[in-house]
């Protein structure tokens, strides 16, 4: 039997996702099965934490505006004492959920669960034909961009009219908020496809005139290691990277009279927005919502993937479009040394950055090569450790000794003559052998601020413990304390997985399981209030 509901889930940086779903349940309610799609912040919330809430309620309003990700302010929420979670303050009833088993070989997986606690808040309302019909109706927002638009329509105005009948306040407030939401999405075209095809892979993005609301959700970056810097006769710099599909940055703007940000780095957040608008006041008439952030100073190139983020907001709900990646990056000062994760920000894939000139702003893009899907990126992030940043990264830098021309000549050769066609040809035990190789050359031109090739006593220690588990393709990413492998396949990597969860110290680090990213920042736009 399905039971409708609201999951509550904790993203990696501690903060709550709320999403609505209808997990088979059987009568006594003590298992429940998940079947988030693996697109889902749900569904990665789940495979790292392996726990959840799930709530009986009976406020339609609040499923409705579940639904479309729309719940700001958050509702009330308290801290769950058996899972690592939270718990809705309004629900009826809420069920405390551990993960017991995991079939993610379909886009839509399933997680079986037990209940672990459970408790009741209040009273079931109960539901008539109006709270029915704003569930239907929710269900459809979700829909808009599967579904053909006639039978959307004729299904809402169906549901509407019920509503109209049986409906009470919140009912109403329900449908009407759905009814907006769908009339946009359908009048305007809600579309995720903000990604003209060029053959030049430039980026571009093609945004109604002042939508209502822009959501932008990033990749992270894998830095693999520069080229060259302090010679004063190459160009300086430039350097590999690899743009992969989780941790993701997720922001969500909305217009506002003033400039308001929530969310993980909010300060840093408002700092770029002031950067990024054309507003004569410098200060952007939106709302902010950080609904998803990487740790910053780990290795994964957050900054730089918050500040683009933010920039193509920006720009979209002035009605500014971009097709300049270069552009955007210089505008939000990033690209002082590395251009990786700029370049990546719009195309993903497997970047090589040639390093720039001293008159020059940014390195150019050399090439991008969309790596296999099946490949598998595990990550392993010591926590409560960060790597370099800010003015200790400049000192780091400018106490460096120049990187030898046959080093960099080395580098190169492993990047051109084995990395990239490795790449190319999707040949995976090639790829592992060059891409380790690059990274220990790299990783040895900062032996003097690192002490060695690694950044931290603890990174070596992550480099040892994937070596000794089988681990292929071994590097740290940027400063670190990051450092990752290569798996052939997603089994590979689950393999990887349950032995670093086996290790005494395994709560120290935390595991993540990626695949290239081949695309790029995504760019939702909804609606048009020109």
């Amino acid at each position: 039997m399905i039971l409708e509901g609201i999951v509550t889930t904790l993203n990696a940086d501690g903060s709550p996702n709320i999403s609505p779903m209808g997990p088979d349940v059987d009568s006594s309610l003590n298992h429940m099965r998940l079947r988030p799609f693996q697109t889902s912040t749900t569904y990665t919330n789940l495979k790292r934490t392996g726990e959840a809430v799930f709530h009986v309620v009976d406020d339609v309003e609040l499923l409705a505006r579940a639904a479309i990700g729309d719940l700001t302010p958050l509702p009330e929420l308290v801290p769950a004492n058996s899972v690592t979670g939270v718990i809705l303050t309004t629900a009826c009833r809420w069920y405390a959920l551990r993960v017991t088993a995991i079939d993610d070989r379909e886009p839509r997986a399933e997680f079986e669960t037990e209940v672990i606690d459970r408790g009741r808040l209040r009273d079931f309302f109960g539901f008539n034909r109006a709270k029915h019909a704003v569930v239907e109706a929710a269900i459809l927002a979700t829909r808009v961009e599967i579904l053909p638009a006639k039978e959307i329509v004729e299904e809402i105005e169906r549901l509407t009219l019920i509503v109209a009948k049986t409906g009470g306040p919140q009912e109403h407030r329900a449908m009407k908020f759905l009814g907006a939401y769908i009339d946009r999405a359908i009048g305007s075209g809600l579309s995720t496809k903000t990604r003209a095809e060029r053959p030049d892979g430039s980026f571009v993005k093609e945004f109604p005139m002042h939508p209502e609301s822009v959501d932008v959700s990033t990749p992270s970056r894998l830095h693999c290691g520069m080229l060259a810097f302090g010679d004063g006769v190459t160009r300086q710099f430039g350097g590999l990277g690899i743009m992969i599909d989780r941790p993701r940055f997720h922001l969500r703007l909305r217009f506002s009279d003033r400039l308001e940000v929530q969310g993980p780095g909010a300060k840093r957040v408002a700092h770029f927005a002031r950067l990024a608008t054309s507003d004569p006041r410098g200060e952007p008439r939106v709302a902010m919502q950080v609904l998803q952030s990487p740790s910053a100073h780990i290795g994964l190139g957050s900054g730089t993937q918050m500040a683009m983020a933010v920039a193509t907001g920006i720009a979209a709900m002035e009605g500014r479009p971009h097709d300049d990646v270069v552009q955007l990056g210089r505008r939000m000062k990033r690209g002082k040394r590395s251009s990786v994760g700029t370049h990546g920000f719009a195309s993903g894939g497997m970047i090589l950055e040639g390093g720039k000139r001293n008159d020059e702003a940014f390195g150019p893009l050399i090439t991008r090569v969309a790596l296999p899907d099946s490949w598998r990126f595990v990550l392993l992030l010591p926590r409560n450790i960060a790597g370099l940043s800010g003015t200790a990264e400049e000192d780091a830098m400018t106490s460096l000794p120049p990187v030898p021309l046959g080093l960099t000549g080395e580098m190169c050769r492993v990047l051109l003559i084995d990395l990239l066609p490795a790449a190319v040809e999707a040949d995976f035990d090639s790829f592992v052998d060059g891409l380790e190789h690059f990274g220990k050359l790299a990783g040895g031109c900062f032996s003097q601020a690192q002490g060695g090739p690694y950044a931290t006593g603890q990174a070596a220690e992550s480099v040892k413990i994937l070596r000794n588990l089988g681990g292929r393709g071994i590097a740290q990413s940027s400063w670190g304390p990051g450092v990752f492998c290569v798996c052939p396949s997603d089994d590979a990597a689950e393999v990887l997985r349950e032995g670093l969860a086996k290790l005494p110290d395994a709560t120290s680090r935390e595991v993540v399981v990626a695949k290239a990213d081949n695309h790029g920042a995504v760019v939702r736009t909804v609606g048009n209030i020109a």
